[in-house]
């Protein structure tokens, strides 16, 4: 696996890395079945958690927003262009965007947006299995945007856009 990094001070704030994820496997085969989840994801701050009772153990206190207009109560398995999480951290508002590029495998990628837990990943395998062959490199390609406050959508769509003509 390798990882190629750039990184950016954004405007209005946000701090920019554009990542991309290069997997060359070494086996004949590699099958990835389908599945919920899987794929590039964030798992936020504990302080976006927290213990809930004995029928459901834990609980989010973060905001979810992708770019379809979706929530933490709906966004499971659509296929938007970017998911932003925000929360409380020592009484300030900050954020998480992950924007999916156009190139991606399967793009519009399926995301994983956890119900109750502050977790989401774009994962590919929710429409199906598919294989990694042997020297035959799979590349994925995300921008990843921090910001102070609310996100701002209009921002992100912006910010996807000109990730898309990269």
């Amino acid at each position: 696996e390798q990882w190629i990094v750039q990184t950016y001070a954004g405007p209005e704030q946000a701090h920019v890395v554009d990542l991309e994820i290069i997997h060359t496997p070494k086996v004949d085969t590699l099958v990835l079945p389908k599945y919920h989840y899987g794929g590039f994801g964030y798992r936020a701050n504990d302080a976006w958690n927290f213990e809930g009772t004995d029928a459901s153990p834990y609980d989010s206190v973060a905001s979810v927003l992708t770019s379809l207009g979706d929530d933490h109560t709906t966004a499971n398995h659509t296929r938007p262009e970017w998911v932003t999480m925000w929360g409380s951290i020592s009484d300030r508002i900050a954020g998480i965007a992950i924007l999916s590029h156009p190139t991606n495998f399967r793009h519009p990628q399926p995301v994983r947006v956890h119900p109750v837990m502050p977790y989401f990943t774009f994962a590919p395998m929710v429409l199906g299995e598919f294989k990694l062959l042997e020297g035959a490199p799979y590349r994925a390609r995300y921008r990843i945007a921090t910001f102070d406050g609310q996100p701002n959508p209009t921002f992100l769509d912006n910010l996807q856009q000109s990730f898309a003509r990269l």
